[in-house]
């Protein structure tokens, strides 16, 4: 391996074609999880007044998961541990060559505003050889210092390309690759008819979510885990701490709100606070995912949404969300310490409204036309991109409006057929962005769904 890197950098990869980066390497991943879950749950009703209702609910689970990973890696160049005691020498004399053109070609020798070349060098050493031994053995006690130091290694751009390294699998004698969660969630409901057609109601309730396992390229030992791994012998080259799972998240619910239904209309309106201890998130980072537990997320909200038929045939329909978010507690996500920001991807506000129109013939076939219309206001797409200061994932954003329409007629034996289109406006937005694979420095990211026409036939019986 040694040579075949050294070959590499010395430029004659000729010599080392077949074994690095050759046609064919890359992952065979298998993933396999048995999840059982069962729960007792219930409500009753009481009728304080003819009124007055008060509502108890009670729900216990328990959620138990069995996961195995086996993935195995064929990529020879990712499987090189280049921090590793048998490569000290090459570190060594790289370490040499760079300190020696650093030193001669900078302002106490040459100056040259730049590293000596091999022939400056040799031709310093030539015509002043008591100090380039000087120079040389400073140089010389630097390399013999740092040669095992991985933050001095200068084979460490290299490491940006192993990004399919070995990985070890689970079950393993450390990690059992199994979850056990239980959890008894509740929830009590005070609801009042101010009107045979308008109810208003207060809620308080609780919630659970069970473990979430990684099943991906980037299910990773637990930083927790990592030290008796190593010291059981279980380490493979380049192995880091990541996730196997997250830990529940268990979520508190204060809700009040009206609702009401006339014959010709229909409203709801709540506002409400939610707050999740333990909330899982979950990072895309172009080669698998990352999970990771908040302390707290919490949320403020405000909903509308409503429907009116003006007309017979005609229904419209309009929908409101405003949510103010917020990261509580988050010190330890993947970009630092996020306490006190608001989490990415989620729009302050969010409206859809829409129309649909129905038309029945004579006979009883029927033309249906609809309209819709998305938008949700600009809003910060991830938390952040590793390696870049946090302004920049703040300045990136989508904005979505979106309109969609369709034609369907409705035949009397069960027969449709329909036209449609999507995004009819073409609007253009990343749903997603990360840090591009070996690309230090660089951002992908995934577009929005272009404009979509299509033709739909279907047969109900």
């Amino acid at each position: 391996m040694l040579e075949g890197t050294l070959g590499t950098l010395e430029g004659n990869p000729a010599k080392y074609v077949g074994t690095f980066f050759r046609a064919g390497d890359g992952m065979d991943e298998y993933y396999g999880m048995k999840n059982t879950a069962w729960s007792i749950f219930g409500t009753v009703d009481f009728d304080v007044t003819d009124r007055l209702t008060l509502t108890l609910g009670g729900n216990y689970t328990k959620d138990k998961k069995r996961f195995t990973t086996d993935v195995t890696s064929t990529d020879v160049f990712s499987g090189i541990d280049l921090d590793a005691a048998a490569y000290a020498p090459f570190r060594n004399q790289l370490i040499y060559q760079g300190g020696l053109a650093q030193t001669i070609g900078g302002p106490d020798v040459l100056n040259l505003g730049r590293p000596a070349t091999a022939a400056e060098i040799a031709a310093f050493a030539g015509a002043n050889p008591t100090a380039f031994a000087g120079i040389s053995g400073q140089v010389q006690a630097i390399a013999d210092a740092n040669q095992n130091n991985p933050a001095a290694n200068p084979l460490k751009p290299l490491k940006d390309f192993q990004f399919l390294p070995p990985f070890l699998n689970v079950p393993n004698s450390v990690e059992p690759g199994k979850t056990n969660d239980g959890d008894f969630s509740y929830s009590a409901r005070l609801a009042y008819k101010l009107t045979d057609t308008v109810n208003v109601y207060a809620t308080y309730a609780t919630g659970f979510k069970a473990s979430s396992v990684n099943l991906s390229r980037d299910s990773r030992p637990l930083a927790s885990d990592l030290p008796a791994i190593i010291a059981g012998g279980l380490g493979t080259a380049n192995l880091v701490s990541g996730t196997r799972f997250a830990a529940p998240e268990e979520s508190t619910v204060y809700e009040a709100g009206l609702k009401a239904q006339w014959s010709v209309a229909a409203l709801n309106l709540a506002v409400f606070k939610q707050s999740i201890k333990g909330f899982q998130s979950n990072v895309f980072t172009g080669t698998g995912f990352a999970l990771a537990n908040a302390g707290k997320q919490s949320t403020w909200g405000l909903e509308f949404d409503g429907s009116v038929r003006p007309v017979q045939g005609l229904n419209l329909s309009l929908a409101v969300t405003w949510l103010d978010p917020k990261y509580d507690s988050f010190v330890a996500s993947a970009f630092g310490d996020l306490s006190g920001k608001k989490p990415a991807g989620i729009p302050d506000l969010s409206v859809s409204m829409g129309g649909t129109y129905t038309y029945e013939f004579a006979g009883g076939t029927k033309a249906i036309a609809h309209v819709d219309y998305q938008y949700e206001s600009p809003t910060q797409i991830v938390d952040g991109l590793s390696g870049f200061p946090a302004s920049v994932a703040q300045n990136l954003k989508r904005e979505v409006n979106q309109l969609n329409a369709s034609f369907t007629v409705a035949l009397t034996n069960g027969f449709e057929l329909g036209v449609w289109g999507r995004n009819l406006t073409n609007a253009q937005y990343l749903t997603t962005i990360f840090n591009a694979v070996a690309q230090a420095g660089s951002v992908s990211g995934y577009p929005s769904q272009p404009r979509t026409y299509g033709v739909t036939g279907r047969f109900k019986f």
